[in-house]
């Protein structure tokens, strides 16, 4: 008699673990799935912010260049859908409160190179400021055993010494 409830206990064990084991090796499937969307969110969402800085760059020196504009203008269309699918998926809301302010401030830098005003380098200030946070916060979500070890060394005097080389090189 004890024999039974020995076998019925052992098997009841075997399947209630087995359905445990199951259900924590979706869960965790789950998260590697979600953090593999938000690192490509993440990665998306940077290349058109640098894309777009790029455009501005090109159109602080030549303003009037309405195809530049319109490249401009749609690679901001492209981080601002970014942006959206990091709402959806970043947890963090300190991730997506320093996403929203990049997104700002890459608003106010096209508009201040539109406006051809002063308001552009207080811009890029906060802008990477921003950046920098997002970074850090992305990185923390995504787990990274340091997320503060983000080295953002300025970008903004690059597009002068790239037209300084081609400008040797010509």
């Amino acid at each position: 008699m004890f024999a039974v409830f020995y076998a019925l206990a052992g098997a009841l064990v075997g399947v209630i673990g087995t359905a445990l084991a199951d259900v924590m090796r979706e869960k965790r499937d789950l998260r590697r799935r979600n953090q593999e969307e938000l690192r490509s969110i993440c990665s998306s969402f940077t290349i058109g912010l640098a894309r777009t800085r790029r455009y501005l760059f090109q159109l602080q020196s030549e303003p009037q260049q309405e195809e530049t504009w319109q490249l401009a203008e749609a690679s901001f269309t492209e981080v601002r859908a970014h942006y959206e699918r990091l709402l959806i998926t970043a947890e963090l809301v300190t991730a997506q409160e320093a996403a929203r302010h990049v997104v700002h401030f890459m608003y106010w830098m096209m508009q201040a190179v539109r406006m051809q005003s002063t308001g552009y380098d207080a811009c890029r200030d906060e802008f990477n400021k921003w950046l920098e946070k997002f970074y850090v916060e992305a990185r923390r979500e995504l787990g990274l055993r340091n997320p503060n070890n983000v080295y953002l060394k300025q970008l903004d005097d690059v597009p002068s010494a790239i037209s300084t080389t081609s400008q040797k090189t010509q």
